[in-house]
């Protein structure tokens, strides 16, 4: 696992040269004192001071011990770098116990070869002692065995995202490391989490950076079975078309929509799409899911109604067809154009809409023709195309509830852009005529509409958000006076 503690740190080189200039010392100072370099063995210890006889021995052991510690280490840190990057360190805990049974050997060492105690004594000694031990400590074991068992399973690393139940409840986070007792993780929120190993290595767990970095995630949808699933399905496609075009989730593998259950007369729809399992992109990308499905939906008047006892019935439903009145004026409502729009407006600007279906790669309009209406986005994508060099580039996509053209419908100028439609597409047109009897009867929508009209067209210019609100009174006046020509309007004296 990739650990973070300091054998990452340096080559260990100079530990391990230390340990080595000690060891070389203390041999030295046993040769001077006792006439061996290996002062435990030496003929005359016995009758040496205490510090010659029992300090100097010791030491050394110790110092061999620090030795073989510090060796071991460098060799496993030069093993390490041999792998590679992304490769698979030696685990931290398998380097910890080897550390302790170095020790222990030389602490045997010291029992047996200067105190002169019995090795089998000092076992069973120490075996009922564990028993003893083991009887009490029995969860501080079985957490300890289980942390070997963790750092030996090559499919949890240290940096992987992971879901997993814990005493019932689900849980996630990002694996941070396997410590003798427990398995430390953060969760999404930056919060530590400690979870036994002993628990933890007998929960069912899903590691979402496994085997890949890419993880699989859902947002579900439940939606009444008058609405046709297929088109249903094409409508939530073109979200996770948006989601990926704007790189909240991955282009591969490919996002997809499908239906997956029928439960109590509702279709529950699946989107699945990839993603890193860092928690703000998780949470982005969910949210864009839903808030853009609810209003790709929306323009295909196709909606979500609450699950409420005697609210769900198909005859209380509008129909679902592009032609129903309540359909458009839903779908007009949500376009900022005409937010400025009483009721009644709204449904005589619906009841002269026409639907046009368009298939892939149909060109809706061109750049510089002359034209008098505009179109609503009501399913489907359309592609804005611009000339760069000899070819055509795509230089924004058009998604349900956007609109298109409205500089045309309202002052009749000429196209400013190519349009194509990206998918088979299905868009509201809004003409002259309709426009010319609303603005009769309702005179006083000519500046309102001018304003939001200059505003959209100075945030395509600058890059800044159509919905601010603008100053700039000397551009919409010259709008307005555009509108009432192309529309033969005089102005009250």
């Amino acid at each position: 696992m990739h650990f973070t503690h300091d054998r990452h740190r340096n080559s260990g080189l100079p530990g391990l040269i230390l340990a080595i200039l000690v060891n070389g010392m203390l041999m030295a100072a046993a040769y001077i004192a006792t006439e061996h370099s290996f002062s435990w063995l030496a003929s005359a210890r016995a009758g040496l001071p205490v510090w010659k006889g029992y300090v100097l021995p010791i030491a050394q052991f110790l110092a061999f011990g620090y030795l073989l510690d510090r060796g071991f280490r460098f060799a496993v840190r030069h093993i390490d770098s041999a792998k590679g990057p992304g490769a698979r360190p030696f685990p931290r805990l398998a380097v910890q116990l080897v550390q302790i049974f170095i020790y222990f050997l030389m602490l045997a060492g010291v029992a047996t070869k200067i105190f002169d105690q019995s090795v089998t004594g000092i076992i069973a000694t120490s075996g009922i002692v564990g028993l003893v031990l083991g009887f009490g400590l029995r969860g501080l074991i079985a957490d300890l065995f289980s942390g070997i068992a963790l750092h030996l399973d090559t499919e949890l690393n240290v940096g992987d995202w992971i879901d997993f139940s814990y005493r019932g409840k689900e849980m996630s986070g990002k694996l941070q490391d396997i410590h003798w007792r427990s398995v430390i993780l953060h969760d999404r929120s930056g919060n530590v989490m400690m979870v036994p190993n002993s628990e933890f290595a007998t929960a069912v767990v899903i590691n979402r950076s496994r085997p890949k970095d890419l993880a699989e995630y859902f947002v579900s949808i439940a939606l009444g079975n008058e609405y046709e699933a297929g088109r249903v399905l094409a409508v939530l496609e073109a979200v996770l078309q948006m989601l990926k075009d704007n790189r909240l989730v991955a282009a591969s593998p490919r996002p997809r929509a499908l239906v997956n259950k029928i439960e109590g007369g509702l279709l529950h729809y699946r989107m699945y799409f990839h993603l890193t399992a860092d928690p703000r992109d998780i949470e982005e990308a969910q949210s864009a899911a839903i808030r853009h499905a609810v209003q790709f939906l929306k323009a295909a008047g196709i909606y979500i109604y609450p699950l409420l006892p005697g609210n769900y019935a198909p005859d209380k439903l509008p129909p679902d067809r592009l032609q129903n009145e309540d359909v458009r004026c839903r779908i007009l409502a949500g376009v900022p154009l005409f937010r400025a729009l009483t009721e009644g407006q709204l449904h005589k600007l619906a009841e002269g809409m026409e639907v046009r279906r368009l298939v892939e790669g149909r060109v809706m309009m061109r750049k510089g023709e002359s034209s008098d209406c505009m179109y609503v986005i009501a399913e489907g994508a359309l592609e804005v195309m611009a000339e760069l060099g000899d070819s055509m580039t795509v230089i924004a996509t058009l998604w349900p509830g956007e609109w298109v053209g409205e500089m045309s419908l309202l002052t009749g100028e000429p196209r400013n852009a190519t349009v194509v439609a990206r998918a088979t597409s299905v868009v509201y047109v809004i003409g002259k005529p309709v426009m010319a009897d609303l603005f009769e009867r309702n005179p006083e929508l000519i500046p309102v509409l001018a304003e939001i009209a200059g505003r959209r067209r100075k945030a395509r210019s600058d890059g800044t958000r159509g919905d601010l609100p603008t100053n700039d009174a000397a551009k919409t006046n010259s709008i307005v006076a555009r509108i009432r020509e192309f529309f033969g309007l005089v102005v009250a004296q």
